[in-house]
């Protein structure tokens, strides 16, 4: 069996959505009411499914009147939908998407530019435009002043959607500027989730895996990705409660240093330091030791800052301290 998690599970190519029903019906009704605001900011934390909610969203817009058109009774897009086919070649006219460049930590200004470009241009056909910007956090600040000039007076058809982590900030005046939909789901909601989600992988030990991984996991996507980095890394499951698990883990992330990843090291790193507080006979020494290190990764995840150093400070701190 494969239980690599495949590229066509990034956001723009998922064709199923699960768990935002009650969401994605205030959105049609809104919609459907001509009620739909201009400028909306979908926030939760990362790994919730928020930009394939908003993906399907935005097919359910642009193909009411197509033959394959968003089929809403089961939250599906059809491979042959026009508009799902067109988003995925970067080619739909009333469509724009703004992300993190590989290898780029911020999103910069010329993307900005090319979509304000794109913004005034007459509508193909009078349909409205979406413009989604996922990774929102990851704007720098002449990106985000060149956004808060277009996005503060969009055109009456153009819809702005931001997708944004809600673990790390973002300047105030680009919030205050939009609706802001938070995205929260209860644990039971996330198992369901992600018990679908292993199916849809054809991964057969999604329950051992929730079971034994529920208190080191803040959603779906998030342990889907954990569960991804144990495959490729021949980490068993088995040793989960032993000190060479988390050396395998921080081991694990030499090469894959990101933000997205590192939040679950740091979920994993506070379960392992608090069973050594509670068994140590020095609790001063282990307190010490460690609390200031939770609150640098804290911060280094809030304000988006560099982990390089933080990673291995996070090494050398652990293993010293075994």
């Amino acid at each position: 069996m494969n239980y690599s998690i495949k590229p066509s599970n990034k956001p723009i190519y998922q064709t199923k959505l699960f768990g935002f029903n009650k969401y994605f019906n205030i959105f049609k009704d809104l919609y459907n009411n001509s009620l739909f605001p201009n400028k909306i900011l979908i926030s939760g934390i990362s790994g919730l499914g928020k930009a394939t909610f908003a993906y399907h969203f935005i097919n359910f817009a642009l193909s009411i009147s197509e033959e394959k058109k968003y089929n809403f009774s089961n939250f599906e897009i059809d491979n042959l939908n026009r508009s799902f086919n067109l988003i995925q070649k970067n080619s739909h006219p009333n469509f724009f998407l703004i992300d993190l460049i590989d290898d780029q930590q911020t999103i910069d200004i010329n993307q900005i530019r090319n979509m304000i470009d794109y913004s005034t241009k007459t509508t193909f056909n009078q349909n409205k435009k979406f413009i989604l910007i996922d990774n929102v956090e990851n704007l720098n600040i002449f990106s985000v002043n060149a956004l808060l000039k277009i996005i503060e007076q969009p055109n009456t058809n153009t819809f702005f959607i931001l997708i944004h982590d809600s673990s790390k900030t973002i300047i105030k005046t680009l919030k205050s500027r939009c609706i802001e939909f938070k995205i929260l789901f209860s644990n039971k909601e996330k198992n369901i989730i992600t018990k679908k989600l292993f199916e849809q992988n054809e991964i057969a030990e999604y329950s051992n895996i929730i079971d034994n991984f529920s208190s080191y996991y803040d959603s779906p996507g998030s342990l889907i990705k954990f569960y991804k980095l144990l495959k490729q890394n021949n980490i068993s499951t088995d040793i989960i409660n032993s000190e060479d698990f988390l050396v395998k883990i921080i081991n694990s992330y030499k090469d894959n240093i990101k933000h997205s990843n590192f939040t679950l090291l740091r979920n994993i790193l506070e379960f392992f330091i608090y069973k050594k507080f509670i068994n140590s006979k020095n609790k001063t020494n282990i307190y010490s030791s460690y609390s200031s290190l939770i609150n640098k990764i804290d911060i280094s995840i809030k304000y988006n800052l560099d982990l390089n150093n933080l990673f291995f400070e996070i090494n050398k701190n652990y293993l010293n301290a075994k």
